[in-house]
């Protein structure tokens, strides 16, 4: 609520209730942690993590043109270094998922949708999102950067931080 409102957001716009889902972890994942977590997803411990979070399918105006969209800017814009790992939101099947990673993103690793998002954030060195998830926010809390892929949704932070905004697969870059 504090930083919200410090960023320029209406105090009356906010309304803690607490937070049921957050594991209360808050600064950088240790080297060591990192490096395990990702010999536990089956990925080179010594090569950075890029993980592109998704809500599920139709849901909160996720619709196949944006999906595709999401993956293509992720995968044609990250680094060569970086391995890619996709994670569906939990209401949805790996079968829906898989066909647009097939065709986006053929070189990803895709997670399952119920794996503990903390879980997969001990992987992660750097977080990409359609902006308005409570990853976001648990990703900033342990000192991994986010990238906002662009959907053409507002999220909290267009207007405000615009530079973490990808529009493109150069901006991701």
């Amino acid at each position: 609520r504090a930083g919200m409102i410090g960023a320029g957001f209406p105090e009356r716009r906010f309304e803690v209730t607490g937070w049921p889902f957050y594991s209360g972890r808050v600064g950088p994942i240790p080297a060591e942690r990192k490096r395990q977590a990702k010999k536990e997803l089956g990925l080179d411990p010594d090569r950075p993590v890029a993980a592109l979070t998704l809500t599920g399918l139709f849901d909160a105006g996720e619709s196949p043109a944006v999906r595709k969209r999401q993956i293509s800017i992720a995968a044609l814009g990250l680094p060569k270094e970086y391995q890619f790992v996709i994670k569906p939101h939990p209401i949805e099947p790996l079968e829906t998922l898989m066909p647009f990673v097939s065709e986006c993103a053929p070189n990803a690793t895709v997670v399952e949708g119920m794996m503990k998002v903390d879980q997969l954030l001990e992987s992660v060195d750097v977080l990409l999102n359609r902006g308005v998830s409570q990853v976001c926010i648990e990703a900033l809390l342990n000192d991994i950067p986010v990238i906002v892929v662009d959907t053409e949704v507002t999220t909290p932070f267009h207007g405000i931080v615009d530079e973490v905004i990808a529009k493109s697969e150069a901006d991701i870059k």
